[in-house]
């Protein structure tokens, strides 16, 4: 399994990759955006610590922001923190917020593809990226580089 920290130092050195990977691979309609900076946001109390946030801003203004995880596998506590992580995140930069889950097992990712069901009845849906949403020709298209790098990390490339 690629380790979840070696996953989001990636991201942390190349924050451009969380944008391409929404709006090229799973077709996020995404604002405009000239600006990408990483950001910590700290919630206040234990488990509010989003694993990495990745801000868009146009003209110096704040558009959205996305948080980053990569679980480690199918028990990871942080499914139930990312609909937390969200709208923390939200309320902080006032901007439409999504929560980004990026894996390399396939089983992972079908479990981080179930809604996250909130106690008000409403479901949380993350956005996946993972081996069913990653092309055969990957090594070709440089938004996917850090995904053919995390799948060499596991071996699985």
């Amino acid at each position: 399994m690629a380790s979840v920290l070696e996953i989001l130092r990636e991201f942390r050195y190349r924050p451009r990759v969380a944008p391409e990977l929404l709006r090229d691979l799973l077709k996020v309609s995404l604002p405009a955006f000239d600006g990408v900076r990483v950001e910590s946001l700290d919630g206040g109390r234990a488990g509010d610590e989003a694993p990495l946030v990745v801000v868009l801003s146009f003209e110096r203004t704040l558009v959205s922001a996305i948080v980053v995880d990569a679980p480690d596998g199918c028990d990871s506590p942080a499914r139930l923190s990312w609909p937390r992580w969200s709208a923390l995140v939200e309320e902080r930069l006032s901007v439409r917020t999504l929560v980004m889950v990026v894996t390399v097992d396939e089983v992972v990712e079908r479990w981080a593809q179930q809604p996250v069901h909130l106690p008000d009845g409403r479901a949380f849906q993350p956005c996946v990226v993972g081996p069913s949403s990653i092309p055969r020709d990957a090594q070709n298209t440089p938004n996917l580089v850090l995904m053919q790098l995390a799948a060499r990390i596991t071996g699985r490339a």
